[in-house]
């Protein structure tokens, strides 16, 4: 499983904040097999330097594994940064999604927590959470059912948050469902910002990911957060081509001029040195601006 790559922009701050630019950006990652987050920073979205693990220690209700917790997402809240993730829940192994806080945008972030923010077991668990910012200033947050490692419909949902972060305020509401040829069962990874006349578009992946053309990039459009929402193809917003390949895991962040981007990952094929002849791949980060929205 590889995570979506989620951006926060900032001030600088102190420790592996400062800069000579006087700001930042941290990418916060998934599973490189020696942190819960790995974090890194960069003043140019060129040049980028690894830093501390953002969550050293999972909590108490998460099964202790240094590979199963994905897709983080950072805002901030009057209680300080907050980090929404995914792990695996000891007692009933499926993932769920927890909330950690710190005072410092690259940690460490705690969850002192006793149980998930959020669980749907009985739709194979809660995975990829993403921060919505509302046009009136309000949080909510979008994520994925795993449905698709227990043999459930799976559908992306979102759910307003507590004005301080630390809690789901209201009902769940169902934006979308695998209901698409090239998504091959499985949507993950959405991302939602606000458009431009209105409304709301959703950014989702679909398809396989560790397959060479098997992951893409799908859009829909929402009259609110809550929906309802429509997919605004029956092909993929970002597919396969000469210059990307399985573009995925679609997140939206904004520079220090405050302009919108997007952060995704594709694959880039490798050869073998030690096997002549043998290609793999590996999956990198992409950035590109968000001209229209």
């Amino acid at each position: 499983m590889y995570g979506v790559p989620s951006w926060e922009y900032g001030p600088s701050a102190a420790g592996p904040l400062t800069s000579t630019t006087g700001h930042a950006y941290l990418l916060y990652g998934t599973t490189d097999w020696n942190s819960n987050v790995p974090t890194s920073w960069s003043d140019d979205l060129i040049h980028w330097s690894p830093i501390r693990d953002a969550l050293p220690q999972l909590p108490v209700w998460a099964a202790p594994s240094i590979s199963m917790t994905w897709a983080p997402a950072v805002t901030r809240t009057s209680a300080g940064w907050v980090m929404y993730y995914s792990t695996e829940e000891q007692s009933s192994g499926v993932e769920c999604i927890g909330r950690a806080v710190s005072a410092n945008p690259a940690g460490p972030f705690v969850d002192s927590t006793s149980a998930p923010m959020l669980c749907q077991q009985d739709r194979g668990g809660s995975i990829d959470p993403s921060v919505v910012h509302g046009a009136d200033g309000t949080l909510s947050l979008v994520w994925k059912n795993d449905g698709n490692s227990d043999h459930h419909t799976v559908a992306l949902w979102s759910a307003s948050v507590s004005a301080d972060g630390l809690a789901l305020v209201g009902p769940d509401h169902r934006l979308v469902v695998d209901d698409q040829p090239w998504e091959l069962g499985v949507i993950e990874a959405p991302a939602m910002i606000a458009a431009s006349a209105g409304g709301y578009w959703l950014f989702y992946s679909g398809g396989h990911w560790e397959q060479p053309d098997g992951y893409a990039t799908g859009l829909a459009y929402c009259t609110t957060v809550a929906g309802p929402c429509t997919e605004s193809s029956s092909k993929p917003f970002l597919a396969s081509s000469r210059a990307v390949l399985s573009p995925g895991g679609l997140d939206t962040f904004t520079d220090a001029g405050g302009r919108p981007w997007v952060a995704f990952t594709s694959l880039v094929p490798v050869t073998s040195t030690r096997h002549p002849g043998h290609v793999y791949y590996n999956r990198v980060l992409d950035i590109a601006p968000l001209v229209s929205h």
